[in-house]
């Protein structure tokens, strides 16, 4: 319990944390549901491998806090007719 805990408020996870697999199997599992008749066994190891990836970003992500001066990836800039 309380390394799970002290995972989720550090982001920092090890390459073979249970709860990452449980994440990909869920991850992987609603993506089947919604497409798996049209997913060859090749394109099914080919989303597992992304979510495995975007798993493993985020956890680093988070091992770097941003400060105050650091900006926003993407800034959102409304279409203005009259501009």
């Amino acid at each position: 319990m309380i390394t799970r805990e002290l995972t989720r408020m550090t982001g920092e996870r090890s390459d073979n944390d249970p709860m990452d697999a449980a994440v990909i199997a869920a991850r992987l599992a609603e993506i089947e549901a919604r497409f798996g008749g049209a997913l060859t066994p090749e394109q099914r190891e080919q989303v597992r491998g992304r979510i495995e990836r975007t798993l493993k970003l985020g956890s680093t992500m988070r091992t770097a806090p941003p400060t105050n001066a650091d900006e926003p990836e993407i800034v959102f800039a409304p279409y203005r007719a009259d501009a």
